[in-house]
């Protein structure tokens, strides 16, 4: 079931009822992970463009998400990008731009670009197609991390990006039915919320919304979602109040320049690209942990077409980062009185797992009293929490009525 909201025409015309369609976005700079709809449908992307040229196609991919080319037109752009390869087949490219560590989110061109190509992939299955275009509304909850959503000012100019205008996006040589199509989405209203609390309310939350315990925690307990690019650390005072003081957002931290040193090793000893992608490095090393979360060994790769270990690279630069990752922990443990646990959450805290563990002598039962949860919870966990958070954010805003013009024709 979609919302419905009403719309008023640029020349007076009688108000219509269009049907909008909610969607809860976490943009992380490895990835952007999508939930859509009352029915949950999920969407994940790795958070990766290149400006590319496709008159030499060869062959159309058969899945939308292998094979991503597009054009995004919008006012919330701040320069007219060309033809793009968004995601996966991003990745494959030479000349492909991933998220830089530091970057704030709400000023980047790519995050933007990343979201929009995820609504509109959705919407073309969702709205009605005319002449090879879409309109299509949306309802969005997403959220910024704490260093940024601390800034009003730029948690009040990203707001107005996403609701302002209309945002096209042109699908060139992809998959059926998304080939030559054009949306045009418009953002009725945004529910933005800030990374730390939001997976504070998930932590505590089944995915129904209905209360749950955390294992061992009656006061002051730490989150800390490792990273991308940076680390959101949130304070969780006894109650469920945010320490809005002691809470911060980490902008030297997080996990890409690490996997970048990984693959820079793994190029040099072996002369070419190993992995395409940091995501195509993280995914096969959480692969190998399908059994032991807190296995250091990893599956082999193909090199010259003989399985290599690629063990002591990995190994070496995933516990220098675990190091820094575990030394910020316990500076924030000396700064909070009474922490009773660190939750670790987050893409890269699965991945540095087993050394984190190693560090602290063991996890629950360790120096400190640390958890993690499954990768998959881990890795859903934001967009979860937008989920929950934008359904209460309508249901405590139901008899708003909210007006805004629809897409030009």
């Amino acid at each position: 079931m979609m919302i419905e909201k009403q719309f008023v025409g640029v020349d007076g015309r009688k108000i219509v009822h269009l049907k909008g369609r909610e969607a809860a976005i976490d943009m992380g700079n490895s990835e952007v992970k999508a939930i859509f709809g009352t029915e949950r449908s999920r969407m994940s992307i790795p958070n990766v463009i290149s400006e590319m040229d496709f008159s030499g196609l060869l062959e159309v991919e058969d899945d939308i998400l292998d094979g991503i080319r597009v054009e995004v037109d919008s006012p919330a752009l701040s320069h007219k990008w060309g033809s793009l390869a968004v995601g996966k087949l991003a990745g494959r490219q030479s000349t492909r731009i991933e998220v830089e560590p530091g970057s704030n989110k709400s000023e980047m061109d790519q995050s933007l670009i990343l979201l929009f190509t995820t609504l509109a992939i959705d919407a073309v299955k969702h709205f009605q197609v005319q002449n090879n275009i879409v309109n299509a509304t949306y309802f969005l909850s997403t959220g910024l991390p704490i260093h940024e959503f601390k800034n009003k000012e730029l948690r009040r100019d990203f707001k107005r990006k996403l609701k302002t205008g209309v945002h096209i996006v042109r699908f060139l040589e992809t998959a059926a039915p998304y080939a030559n199509i054009e949306v045009r989405i418009s953002i009725f209203d945004v529910k933005l919320n800030s990374e730390g609390k939001a997976a504070h309310m998930r932590l505590v939350m089944d995915e129904y919304g209905r209360p749950r315990n955390l294992p061992g925690v009656n006061g002051n307990y730490m989150i800390y979602d490792d990273g991308g690019g940076t680390a959101d650390v949130a304070i969780i005072l006894a109650g469920g109040k945010p320490d809005n003081e002691r809470s911060h957002g980490e902008r030297t931290l997080g996990i890409n320049e690490t996997l970048d040193r990984i693959m820079t090793d793994l190029r040099e000893l072996y002369g070419g690209n190993i992995f395409e992608s940091r995501k195509e490095l993280s995914d096969h090393l959480l692969q190998s942990r399908n059994i032991n979360p807190l296995s250091t060994e990893y599956e082999k790769v193909y090199i010259k077409g003989k399985p290599t270990s690629i063990d002591d690279i990995v190994n070496k630069h995933l516990k220098v980062y675990a190091s820094r990752v575990y030394e910020y922990m316990k500076g924030k443990w000396r700064e909070v009185a009474r922490l009773q646990a660190c939750y670790f959450i987050g893409g890269a805290a699965s991945l540095i797992r087993p050394y984190l563990a190693e560090l602290n002598n063991g996890e629950m039962d360790g120096e400190y009293n640390i958890h993690f949860l499954a990768s998959n919870e881990s890795f859903w966990i934001l967009s979860e929490a937008y989920y929950l958070s934008g359904k209460h954010y309508q249901a405590r805003n139901k008899k708003q009525k909210i007006v805004i013009l629809p897409p030009l024709s």
